[in-house]
């Protein structure tokens, strides 16, 4: 599976915050660290697989805890920050 960030969303680093808004729905997300590495990864169409070896490299942990905290992004965040396509 593949996910991408929504386009229309605009993402800015506010001192230590990383918040993503959505203007047209007047919806702010603040993203922590790893959510903020997952967005900015995702400038085009990435699988999701390939995705979680990124975030286990970046912050040097279990895979098995990447794809929780992936996975919990996932469910959280689809159709809100990002879509998903097969």
């Amino acid at each position: 599976m593949k996910i991408s960030r929504i386009r229309r969303l605009i993402a800015k680093k506010i001192d230590k915050e990383f918040i993503v808004f959505d203007t047209e729905k007047g919806r702010v997300f603040e993203l922590n660290p790893t959510a903020e590495l997952i967005w900015k990864s995702l400038s085009g169409w990435i699988e999701i697989n390939e995705l979680v070896r990124k975030i286990q490299r970046e912050f040097a942990v279990k895979k098995t805890k990447v794809e929780k905290d992936v996975n919990a992004f996932v469910k959280k965040y689809s159709n809100k920050l990002f879509l998903l396509k097969n």
